[in-house]
This record gives structure tokens, C-alpha cells and sequence, in this order.
């Protein structure tokens, strides 16, 4: 390819065209991008604001001729000043000059840096919460939608209501759309007791009988059962790895005491030991010998 730097260009752009998820993305940010213009556009207008007074307070100095000599120059330095990436050197000529032009600058950072750059971060910050929530409720009212559907399907006679075992159904299908499992095959693993207690959660009249109105409480009644089977497993795996390691742990300490015990009676362990008290009475009576002790003395001192 002749230009083969394009494509470093248009990769990135075929990735967002072809991949949703970086799609709705960067979607979403060019809204925020677009509802925080005029937030942007005020940043502009105060940073040209400063840039024209610079040109015209600095205007025949060494300041005006480094940094002011035209607007367009002036801009962009004072462009950079607000990243702070030239402070002070900028403003070294005219505080040379005079210290008092250094309230020139110093008023530019703090209204700038510190004040509108964070007002521009939080209108960002704001605009993209904002449409994050409008995406969450967007999918909540999908989802309320589908489940309605699916709750139709189950009020076969069109009363707007189900009964218990048609809510158990009801239950086991969400349970399967939640697993992602066929539940032909994998079946909700619900006691008839833990059904009854969250029947009595969801049934909010106390009628007997689900309405559409009472499915979020369904949801949430679900949702607790999950977690609670889900902390149950997970605690029980979590205490059978315990209580496995312990008895690993007790066996392998009992193994050793009983090792410890067996070469202590053993006739090779009495007679290492025997050797080592000979051993050491040989020593101690020739130590003794070195420092002139006589033969009877010596055994005393033994």
C-alpha cells in the first residue's frame, strides 16, 4: 500500500463501526460532548477575553513581543497557561518588569484552572450520568415489557392474574432466562416451604392470585432466594475446603508427634545418647585437666 499510515486510522474507526457495545459508546459521549458546548464555548470566549487584554496590557514589552505580539499567539499561549505547562516562565518578563502583572495571571488560573475547568468537568460528569440512567431505564422498561409478555403467556385465560402453581412456573421460567439453562433439563431447586414464604412476599393484597403490578416484587423476592442459595453453596464449599484442610493439617501434626514418639523409644536413639554422655565426660575431664585440676577434683567437678 502506498500510504500504509492510513490504516492506523481506519482501524480504529472500522472497530467502532463494526462493535456495538464501543458503538453505543462513543455515541454516548458525543451526546455529552454536544450538551456540554456551552459550557465549552464560554471557556473559549474567556479565554480569548484574556488573550485580546494581554495583547493590549503588554502591547510595546518584551512580555508583548514574546508571548502577545498578535492575538492569534497570544491565544495560544494563554491556551497552554491553562494547562499550566508554561507557568511561570510566561509571566517572567512583565513580573520582571512590574510584580503587580503577575495578578494578570494568577486571576486567569484561578477563574480559569480552578473554576471553569471543574464546572466543565462536572457538566461532563452529569451529562454522562444522566444518559447512563436514561440507558438503565430504557432497559428496565424492555425488560418490564418482555416480562409482561411472558407473563400473558401463562394467563392463558386472560384474567390478568395467575395463581400460585402458574407463578411457580412463571418463576421457574425466569429462573431459566436468568441461568441461561434449558429448564426442561435443569429444574429451579425451590422447597415447597421456601415457595410458600416468598408467595407471601410477592402476594401483596394477600388475594392469592399475581397480578402484573406485583411482578417487580416477584423479581425481588427471586432475587433474595438467589442470593441466599448462592451464599449457601458458597459458604458450604468455602467450610468443607476449611474443615478438609484442618483434618489435612491435624492428620499431618499427629503423623509427626507419632514419629517423634516412636524414635524416642527406639534402642538406636538411647544409644546415640549414651554415646553422647560419654562423649561430653571425656570432654569435660579433659577441660578440666587443662586447667589443673587434680584427678579426684576433677570427677567432683563431673
Amino acid at each position: 500500500m502506498k500510504y500504509p499510515w492510513v490504516n492506523a486510522f481506519i482501524r480504529p474507526v472500522l472497530m467502532t463501526l463494526i462493535i456495538r457495545t464501543i458503538r453505543a459508546f462513543w455515541s454516548r459521549y458525543l451526546i455529552v460532548i454536544k450538551g456540554s458546548m456551552p459550557m465549552v464555548l464560554f471557556i473559549i470566549t474567556f479565554i480569548f477575553y484574556f488573550s485580546w487584554m494581554g495583547n493590549r496590557l503588554f502591547s510595546g514589552t518584551i512580555e508583548g513581543v514574546q508571548s502577545f505580539s498578535t492575538l492569534p499567539d497570544a491565544f495560544f499561549y494563554m491556551v497552554v497557561l491553562l494547562t499550566t505547562s508554561n507557568y511561570p516562565d510566561v509571566m517572567m518578563p512583565s513580573y520582571s518588569d512590574n510584580r503587580l502583572n503577575a495578578i494578570f495571571f494568577i486571576t486567569f488560573l484561578v477563574i480559569g484552572l480552578f473554576l471553569l475547568m471543574n464546572l466543565l468537568l462536572a457538566i461532563f460528569y452529569a451529562k454522562y450520568q444522566e444518559k447512563a440512567d436514561e440507558g438503565i431505564d430504557n432497559a428496565k422498561i424492555a425488560r418490564n415489557e418482555f416480562l409482561c409478555e411472558l407473563f400473558l403467556t401463562f394467563d392463558t385465560e386472560g384474567n390478568g392474574f395467575i395463581d400460585k402453581s402458574q407463578t411457580f412456573k412463571y418463576m421457574e421460567e425466569i429462573n431459566a432466562l436468568v441461568k441461561n439453562q434449558d429448564k426442561k433439563d435443569d429444574e429451579m431447586a425451590m422447597s415447597n416451604m421456601q415457595f410458600e414464604q416468598l408467595f407471601k412476599i410477592i402476594d401483596q393484597d394477600g388475594s392469592g392470585e399475581i397480578e402484573p403490578a406485583e411482578i417487580e416484587s416477584l423479581l425481588q423476592a427471586y432475587e433474595v432466594w438467589n442470593y441466599e442459595k448462592s451464599y449457601k453453596a458458597t459458604m458450604e464449599e468455602l467450610y468443607s475446603d476449611i474443615d478438609q484442610q484442618d483434618s489435612i493439617v491435624v492428620n499431618t501434626a499427629a503423623n509427626r508427634f507419632a514419629k517423634f514418639v516412636k524414635i524416642l523409644s527406639s534402642p538406636h536413639y538411647e544409644l546415640a545418647m549414651n554415646i553422647l554422655t560419654i562423649a561430653n565426660l571425656f570432654s569435660v575431664t579433659i577441660h578440666a585437666g587443662k586447667q589443673g585440676f587434680a584427678f579426684t577434683q576433677t570427677w567432683i567437678y563431673v
